[in-house]
């Protein structure tokens, strides 16, 4: 679960993007194998000229009123609806990585490498987030904003 500060960071650096959450049917009728993927919904977002939010509010809406006609295009199991266009699917929403404890220590070396910060924090949760606090407080700093690329471009 990605919290409030972390959707912060990853915000200030651009490292959110997009989906909506497609489901597709893998298997034998009997065993209900429904498997889900995250397609990037950029393209639809421009296309409709629409936010995100207004994107997901607008499939909800639709999943709320298929439910009330009960015709087969809602599936309960899945909490999607038919489209004509991407298949089953269920909503959109921003898709943030996870800060492992690798990728945290690989941002904790680069304020390392500043003089000017001084790191106090006793353990690992408060660490977690003076070292996310201060590199949305330096979002600007093109250093920072390459280093946190870098740390985030292989997803491990």
């Amino acid at each position: 679960m990605t919290t409030e500060l972390e959707k912060e960071f990853f915000d200030a650096y651009g490292l959110g993007k997009p989906v909506i959450k497609c489901w597709s049917y893998e298997g034998y009728y009997e065993d209900f194998s429904w498997e889900y993927r995250y397609e990037d919904c950029n393209k639809i977002l421009k296309s409709e000229g629409v936010t995100l939010e207004q994107f997901n509010n607008r499939l909800q809406k639709m999943k709320e009123d298929e439910k009330q006609l009960k015709d087969g295009t809602y599936d309960i199991g899945t909490d999607s609806i038919r489209t004509a266009d991407l298949g089953r699917v269920s909503g959109a929403f921003m898709n943030y990585p996870s800060i492992t404890d690798k990728k945290l220590l690989k941002l904790i070396c680069v304020l390392h490498n500043n003089p000017v910060i001084t790191l106090v924090s006793r353990d690992v949760k408060a660490l977690k987030e003076e070292v996310l606090c201060i590199f949305i407080t330096h979002k600007d700093n093109k250093v920072f904003r390459k280093e946190v690329k870098k740390v985030f471009r292989n997803d491990d």
